[in-house]
């Protein structure tokens, strides 16, 4: 039990805050990377004619969603990336919503 007392002093990343920035940095990075894919996959398949990503328009829409969701759990855990993934999820949510439903 010692040994555990003296890994949370040494490392401070161990400590709760420090956990919970670490986790809400990758929420928040992963929430990115998905609008990222969405856009990638886009552009793919305007260039080569092949879908890259071939999902429907609902599966994006869940899949957005949830990019919107782990943004707003990054910014429950107060990462400092929720300053660009929490506006980007959620314009990117609405674009979709909007895309897919005309």
């Amino acid at each position: 039990m010692s040994e555990m007392n003296s890994l949370s002093n040494e490392h401070p990343i161990w400590s709760r805050r420090g956990l919970a920035k670490v986790v809400g940095h990758v929420l928040a990075l992963m929430s990115l990377i998905i609008c990222l894919m969405f856009w990638l996959g886009m552009f793919y398949t305007a260039a080569a004619e092949e879908h890259f990503l071939n999902f429907s328009g609902f599966a994006w829409l869940k899949i957005m969603g949830f990019a919107l969701a782990l943004a707003v759990v990054a910014t429950a855990l107060r990462s400092k990336l929720w300053y660009g993934a929490l506006p980007v999820s959620l314009v990117m949510f609405f674009f979709v919503m909007y895309v897919m439903g005309s």
